[in-house]
């Protein structure tokens, strides 16, 4: 799972934060300073839960 021009979301390396908390606002919020949008307006706040939760899993395997 590469992001393409971004960095990985799963080899474990967190430039914006490693808690659920921090990962879950990055994805709502974005971080258009590296080209990424927020998906808050298109996700409900329990997607992104589910998304933060397969992400973790992905990371461990």
């Amino acid at each position: 799972m590469n992001g393409g021009m971004a960095s990985s979301l799963i080899d474990g390396r967190w430039d914006y934060g490693t808690s659920d908390a921090a990962i879950f606002a990055s994805i709502a919020a974005g971080i258009p300073a590296d080209g990424m949008p927020g998906f808050g307006a298109v996700m409900t706040a329990a997607e992104i839960d589910a998304l933060v939760h397969l992400m973790r899993q992905a990371e461990r395997e």
